[in-house]
């Protein structure tokens, strides 16, 4: 992604309905709040080094609204590849792109109609989580959703299947969605995305190769207080156990480029258009690998 050229003038504009230069395509035409949160890890102004992180290294927000940072367990090493970070040598948890705090808040106080997108390398099939723990790559708990709230997790289940457990009652209440992986997104750069909106809830998962598509019922919205909760990109400490499960550590062998937060009340846009018109643009950059 090319960085923003600046042109300067002399001459003062008088139409205040002019639309205003963002980092980010995917922001474009948006109302303040519609995307509380966005990073993109092969875009040299969202991480500036291209180069390996370092824990409490800030994350910067392409939304502008709030920097998130980088979280390493001490002894850890995550390296810089492909247009991301690569966990493939993690030996304990966590080590995540954590957002911050405040950026579910808008979306807790309204219908709680949101987006949850991102790119990852997913695992290959000998390493998808072959245990009954899940192996969280998404999350807003800090010890999962049994003992606190959470908007939803994203994480991988040992059918095998990738699943997505949106929580109602603020604790072990939840409603999933899931689908099951195969060659279309084995040892794939995917882009993986959960919504929930007037029409109904929605899991997807989508490669180069093809894509899978779970759907639901827009349910109940959540009672538990997740408004100040911290979303994590990665490899949560949340139900993950690497120090200790040979399946988690071979499960958390992927690499992370790009994710954002949607607030689709006040985006008021459809999920899959969005998704599709960002993997058309995001792919054509030809960064993550």
């Amino acid at each position: 992604m090319p960085n923003a050229i600046v042109i300067k003038s002399s001459v003062a504009s008088t139409a205040p309905g002019l639309q205003k230069l963002r980092r980010d395509t995917l922001l474009d035409g948006l109302a303040a709040g519609g995307v509380p949160f966005l990073f993109d890890l092969a875009f040299a102004y969202g991480w500036p080094s291209l180069a390996a992180p370092i824990d409490g290294s800030a994350i910067v927000d392409l939304a502008e609204v709030a920097n998130g940072t980088v979280e390493i367990k001490a002894g850890q090493t995550v390296s810089y590849a492909g247009g991301g970070f690569d966990f493939g040598a993690l030996t304990d948890d966590p080590a995540d792109i954590k957002a911050p705090a405040g950026c579910l808040s808008s979306i807790f106080s309204g219908n709680q109609y949101f987006m949850v997108a991102f790119y990852m390398k997913l695992p290959t099939s000998g390493n998808w989580n072959s245990i009954s723990a899940i192996a969280p790559m998404f999350l807003t708990s800090t010890a999962l959703y049994l003992t606190e709230a959470d908007m939803v997790t994203i994480a991988q289940a040992n059918q095998p299947q990738l699943q997505a457990r949106r929580q109602t009652d603020g604790g072990a209440g939840i409603v999933s969605l899931s689908v099951t992986p195969d060659a279309t997104i084995y040892d794939q750069v995917c882009q993986v995305a959960f919504w929930r909106h007037a029409a109904g809830t929605g899991l997807r998962v989508k490669s180069a190769l093809g894509s899978k598509i779970a759907t639901g019922a827009v349910g109940v919205k959540n009672t538990g207080d997740f408004s100040l909760k911290r979303p994590q990109f990665g490899v949560p400490d949340a139900s993950n156990a690497l120090a200790g499960s040979v399946p988690h550590r071979n499960a958390a062998k992927t690499r992370l480029y790009r994710g954002w937060i949607e607030n689709l009340e006040i985006s008021g846009r459809d999920p899959l258009t969005v998704l599709d018109a960002d993997w058309a643009r995001t792919i054509a950059r030809g960064v993550f690998s």
